[in-house]
């Protein structure tokens, strides 16, 4: 179960998690450098800042639609079509700047790998269901996924496949459409978990 993004301790514990993801630690000189020269952990960062005020109490509106401002331009500079509440776990990991385009009800799970060039969105055929990724899983350059369906943990998306059936935990598809290619895991490509404590 996701942890949700309500409290001022919650919005620590995603930026640490999203942090550690680029290896590089969580010391204040690592946010430091990652948020200066990592786009994906900048943009990132404004996503959960901005998805924490939107619940926070009426008094901080104002600083609220200022951080969207910012986040907007974030979104336009970098090419980052998510937007702010899409419920996305903590530890997600941008690899590339670009063409990233996450549908708003899409549900995405912890330490995730998002690559660029990507869709997951709902099917255009009847505009309803949107998928819902597992944790660990990564999602390769030019994949594209849609519909009401479920990919499930520690999967692994092949480059520029389509995929717009359920993909079983712990295996790797690929092509168009998408099937299964092997039964290898996301593990060598998801790694450096933030543990708590």
């Amino acid at each position: 179960m996701m942890r949700p993004l309500q409290s001022l301790e919650d919005l620590r514990y995603y930026v640490r998690a999203d942090l550690c993801r680029y290896g590089r630690g969580i010391s204040r000189r690592a946010f430091r450098e990652t948020y200066k020269y990592i786009p994906g952990f900048h943009f990132t960062f404004w996503l959960r800042l901005t998805t924490f005020l939107a619940v926070c109490a009426v008094w901080t509106r104002p600083l609220y639609r200022l951080c969207m401002r910012h986040f907007r331009s974030l979104q336009i500079r970098y090419g980052f079509d998510i937007e702010s509440g899409t419920s996305i776990g903590p530890g997600l990991h941008l690899s590339h700047w670009g063409g990233v385009v996450i549908h708003p009800s899409v549900v995405i799970g912890e330490n995730c790998n998002l690559s660029q060039q990507i869709t997951i969105g709902v099917d255009s055929k009847d505009g309803v269901g949107a998928p819902v990724i597992g944790d660990r899983v990564y999602v390769a350059p030019g994949s594209r996924v849609f519909g009401a369906i479920t990919v499930g943990s520690d999967s692994a998306l092949g480059a520029n496949c389509v995929v717009h059936r359920d993909v079983p935990a712990g295996v790797t598809v690929g092509g168009v459409p998408a099937r299964v290619i092997s039964q290898d895991s996301s593990a060598g490509y998801v790694h450096n978990f933030y543990a708590e404590g």
